[in-house]
């Protein structure tokens, strides 16, 4: 039986991987770059510094750093100007063109909108954001945004629940109570 034993530099500040690995200027092929670890950071600032897209997941930008490698650039989108956006918000706006973003002003229309407060993001709506932004989904609005939270909130009593996981359109009914929990 052999075993292997991987030493690690844990005074140095080093993290043991960087270290045996090229630097990323010597690879030159996406199946070598893949042979090694690298952290969400260090594909950041590589993208960044391709003039590529760097904003994104570590699998995204792992998914960058492949299509460069295949010769397919995929530049850093420019975020739209103030200009393009609507002024007055409503359920029909679409998510694109409202300068939406997770931050103070849509909680707190969210929390208008649905009556929860203090009104928290959920990751579903993290997710649903992300694609619809890498697929430019102009067509996705605030109130399917809303759609996703009040989904999540019943997915969780769905999953959670002892009962058979079957789709109903009486989840909504049979479940508002819980929807009601969140308003408080």
């Amino acid at each position: 039986m052999r075993i292997d034993v991987i030493v690690v530099d844990l005074k140095g500040g080093g993290d043991g991987l960087a270290e045996n690995r090229p630097s990323f200027k010597e690879i030159k092929s996406f199946e070598k770059f893949n042979q090694y670890y690298w952290y969400r950071e260090e594909l950041f600032q590589i993208c960044k510094s391709l003039g590529l897209e760097y904003r994104g997941t570590k699998k995204e930008l792992t998914f960058i750093i492949e299509q460069y490698f295949q010769g397919n650039k995929i530049e850093k989108s420019v975020r739209k100007s103030l200009k393009t956006q609507s002024e007055v918000i409503t359920l029909e706006t679409p998510l694109l063109n409202c300068g939406f973003s997770f931050n103070q002003k849509f909680r707190d229309y969210f929390a208008a909108v649905t009556g929860v407060s203090p009104f928290k993001f959920n990751a579903d709506m993290a997710t649903a954001w992300r694609k619809v932004k890498r697929n430019h989904d102009l067509k996705f609005t605030i109130q399917d945004m809303i759609k996703i939270y009040y989904g999540a909130i019943l997915w969780r009593e769905v999953r959670d629940s002892k009962n058979e996981k079957v789709y109903s359109k009486n989840l909504l009914k049979e479940h508002s109570h819980k929807i009601e929990e969140y308003r408080k």
